[in-house]
């Protein structure tokens, strides 16, 4: 992580001065000139320059671009997942919000554009990877299913198998009721 310089006259001022500093910028779209003729308005003590006006101003665009691809990426993000509400979508969206926001940090200041296309691409891998595990998971859960439903239909083909071969053997009821709770741990209800 790269380490910050001393903070600029700007950032050193009233949040609610540097709150209108962002206003006048970036909502009514004013010039660096109209920002530094403000500050000489209020008369401090230590106005920030033009340059650090600019510095700022720039800073800030970049920043907001920055956050502007970010918005576009997670929607876009979205849109990949669909109306997917699980664990592993929520997971992977976890995760591209920390790639995106250290990506943006590592890039913050730099010349260095955020290349969204390349994010994308890496997020919607790890999507399809997420998917592919999703449907193992789903092909597992059917066959063991259909192994339940096997083996019960096994069990009670020896339940019927045992209790013919020992009525056939001329045993008591009472005997092959005893017989089904050893052997196959099976409680017959009275009748």
């Amino acid at each position: 992580m790269r380490k910050r310089g001393p903070k600029s006259k700007i950032e050193k001022l009233d949040p609610a001065i540097k709150a209108e500093i962002d206003r006048l910028l970036h909502v009514e779209g004013r010039t660096i000139d109209d920002v530094v003729e403000f500050l000489q308005t209020l008369k401090l003590d230590d106005t920030p320059s033009r340059g650090s006006v600019a510095r700022y101003s720039a800073t800030t665009a970049k920043m907001r671009g920055d956050m502007d691809r970010m918005q576009s990426v997670t929607s876009q993000l979205a849109k990949e997942f669909g109306d997917q509400d699980n664990d592993a979508a929520r997971f992977l969206m976890q995760i591209a919000q920390t790639i995106a926001f250290k990506l943006m940090d590592k890039h913050a200041g730099a010349d260095n554009v955020l290349e969204v296309e390349e994010f994308m691409l890496l997020m919607k891998g790890m999507k399809d990877m997420a998917s592919a595990r999703k449907t193992t998971l789903d092909a597992e859960e059917k066959v063991l299913a259909k192994l339940k439903r096997e083996a019960a239909k096994l069990f009670d083909q020896a339940q019927r198998d045992a209790q013919s071969a020992g009525e056939g053997k001329g045993l008591s009821a009472e005997r092959l009721a005893q017989l089904r709770r050893d052997i196959l741990g099976v409680r017959v209800q009275a009748t």
